[in-house]
């Protein structure tokens, strides 16, 4: 255990909070991520185990990490309505939001990123673009280099944290896959491609929510 300034408690880099010095992490603390959770819990023990890789990355853009014992600290469960576990909630100077990243550090990196509006990647190559859609089932590139448009996919982004955003602003490139001044939605598993140009955030956030949800999945034993 480490002790950190005004007190708090730190263990492998995540703050121990509680009923008496929450309220005081959230002020402190511009962009905090809690994990309610039961320590002796399997997927709690597993979450907070990914939860301690993000550290090193999250922890350059003063995103403090932090945890608390549902089963001991009985006001802030409460206040929350916590009822299921684990649960996580990143507040942005004192607002709160919902996780709803996956259980893995990059899910958990991609999400409190995206949700700032710092994790939209500038690609340069045509390796980078495909790469890019190779490793995601959903990705959103905009080709272009017009500030609103910028702006409007940049809201967006902070909408839909589990989809990688990204853009293209090489003249040579943005002629090759012919898309300049548009953005595009790529979804491998059915093999679409979908494209807007009137770039505004509510016309990303429709897209999204037309195109980027599968209505057919296949199961397996998982």
């Amino acid at each position: 255990l480490t002790i950190c300034e005004d007190n708090f408690i730190s263990e492998k880099n995540i703050l121990i909070l509680n009923d008496k010095n929450f309220d005081k992490a959230i002020q402190k603390y511009d962009y905090l991520l809690v994990l309610f959770y039961l320590p002796f819990n399997p997927e709690c023990k597993k979450f907070l185990s990914e939860l301690e890789k993000t550290h090193p990355t999250l922890s350059k853009e003063n995103i403090f990490l932090s945890k608390i014992d549902i089963s001991t600290e009985k006001n802030v469960t409460k206040k929350f309505g916590i009822n299921e576990y684990p649960r996580v909630i990143f507040f942005i100077k004192g607002k709160k939001f919902e996780y709803r990243g996956s259980g893995k550090s990059k899910g958990i990196v991609n999400w409190v990123l995206n949700k700032l509006g710092k994790k939209i990647m500038k690609l340069n190559t045509t390796q980078e673009i495909e790469k890019l859609k190779k490793d995601n089932d959903v990705v959103l590139i905009y080709y272009g280099n017009n500030a609103n448009d910028i702006n409007e996919f940049t809201k967006s982004s902070k909408d839909n944290e589990e989809y990688p955003f990204a853009i293209v602003e090489n003249e040579k490139l943005i002629d090759k896959y012919s898309q300049k001044g548009k953005v595009t939605l790529y979804k491998n598993s059915e093999n679409k491609i979908v494209e807007i140009i009137d770039i505004k955030e509510q016309n990303i956030n429709d897209l999204i929510n037309i195109h980027a949800i599968s209505y057919f999945m296949e199961f397996d034993e998982k």
